[in-house]
């Protein structure tokens, strides 16, 4: 009987619901093995026109109370900026913002705080918002990485990005929307 339920569901979803069993427009694939003094940027998913948040981690392996750094961004064109918001470790700075550069299709990310990241610390710095512009693939990297982050290195220049297909993750890409 499930077995049966099972098909009636998996066809009603491609007659009634083809959408939902296609990959999605974009995939833009980033770092998720992040070690101890590595700073990296997760994976983007999302149709064309959707809204979609990119985390941007560290590792801390020492305190951080300033930092600057570059996320490159896959070919031009395909997302749109639209705004950095703070991580979990940077939920209360007293100075978190983004700027997008289109002539090197980057966003500098930076902030400061008295109080600052703890050693031992791991999470988000911040989260890029994007909208995306249109169908492709490609990766994140930062570089960059300036003031109290001088001495780490890029999770995707260490370990690479993850190997994410738009069959594999179009499913469950609103997991990946703000």
């Amino acid at each position: 009987m499930r077995a049966q339920l099972a098909a009636v569901c998996l066809v009603g979803a491609f007659l009634f619901a083809p959408g939902l069993c296609r990959g999605a427009d974009l995939v833009v694939q980033g770092c998720n093995q992040l070690q101890p003094g590595e700073v990296g940027v997760r994976e983007a998913i999302g149709d064309i026109g959707d809204t979609v948040s990119v985390a941007v981690t560290v590792n801390a392996s020492h305190a951080i109370g300033a930092f600057v750094l570059d996320v490159d961004l896959p070919a031009p064109g395909l997302l749109t900026y639209v705004r950095t918001d703070r991580g979990n470790l940077t939920a209360s700075w007293a100075v978190l913002g983004g700027h997008y550069f289109s002539a090197s299709n980057q966003v500098r990310i930076g902030g400061f705080d008295a109080t600052g990241i703890a050693a031992g610390s791991a999470g988000r710095l911040a989260y890029m918002v994007f909208v995306v512009a249109a169908a492709g693939t490609g990766a994140f990297g930062t570089s960059d990485l300036l003031d109290d982050l001088s001495t780490y290195v890029s999770c995707e220049d260490v370990h690479g990005t993850s190997h994410l297909t738009s069959t594999e993750w179009g499913s469950i890409k609103s997991l990946y929307r703000p």
